[in-house]
């Protein structure tokens, strides 16, 4: 049931961030991209794409580092991934949180989360996170956050139009 309820939630944000992209009048700030996000995750949702991804990226992987002689190494390597793709999650959310509106930045917290929740599956030692209440808790929260950042950001798209009327 609550994949069911996150299925529709994920797929309601989707339409919400892809209207919010659409009614600015340039694709101009973070909206676009968190669009295609909420997009990916809704997809995700209902064809379960996280699983068959990660099935397909785990061969790939094997596959490589026995071709590269480093089979033995692979947890090694594992962590080092996962800590340049953590450096580079905050490096962009760092980087575009200054020019970032606080709708964005609602939402830059709501993607930040949904990243630590999905990278923490992939860190040893971490499986207690793996309990389907704080799964479910923690991507309530993001989606909290991301509707907040929506209505921040339709707000300021009807402050932006009035402003456009009057002049």
């Amino acid at each position: 049931m609550r994949d069911f309820v996150m299925q529709i939630v994920w797929t309601a944000l989707a339409a919400a961030a892809v209207a919010l992209a659409a009614k600015l009048r340039a694709p101009r700030g973070l909206w676009p991209a968190f669009a295609a996000l909420c997009v990916v995750i809704a997809i995700d949702k209902a064809v379960d794409l996280q699983t068959h991804a990660y099935v397909a990226a785990t061969a790939m992987a094997r596959a490589l580092l026995d071709a590269l002689g480093l089979a033995d190494a692979r947890g090694t390597v594992k962590a080092a991934l996962l800590v340049v793709v953590a450096a580079g999650v905050v490096a962009v959310i760092l980087r575009s949180a200054p020019r970032a509106t606080r709708g964005e930045r609602f939402a830059l917290a709501a993607f930040a989360l949904v990243a630590a929740l999905v990278g923490a599956h992939f860190v040893p030692g971490l499986g207690w996170l793996n309990a389907s209440r704080l799964d479910w808790a923690g991507e309530a929260l993001a989606c909290g956050l991301l509707v907040a950042g929506l209505v921040d950001g339709f707000r300021r798209c009807g402050r932006a139009d009035v402003n456009a009327a009057r002049q």
